[in-house]
């Protein structure tokens, strides 16, 4: 679901404030506290660039990535193959 808009960071810090008064009513942590809040004015913006750039990092196709995905789970012991049949993301 996309998000509803933007709230003024002044509101966010507001309702964590809020979120960590009714953790100490609740005795228990509440899903917005002034950290999360906190958090949440922090930038996130990410951006495979500087791995692309120094690390040599390329794209490949769904297909290729999570066919090697779950190569790699069997290979470790996480899942059991296909039995037969090659595995093909759609």
């Amino acid at each position: 679901m996309p998000p509803l808009g933007i709230a003024p960071p002044a509101a966010v810090r507001m309702a964590g404030w809020f979120g960590d008064l009714a953790g100490m009513f609740m005795k228990r942590e509440p899903t917005l506290n002034s950290a999360a809040a906190a958090s949440s004015l922090l930038p996130h913006n990410f951006s495979s660039e500087r791995a692309c750039r120094e690390l040599g990092y390329r794209y490949r196709s769904f297909e290729t990535t999570v066919s090697d995905a779950f190569e790699w789970f069997v290979d470790h012991g996480y899942a059991r193959p296909a039995r037969g049949r090659t595995v093909v993301a759609r």
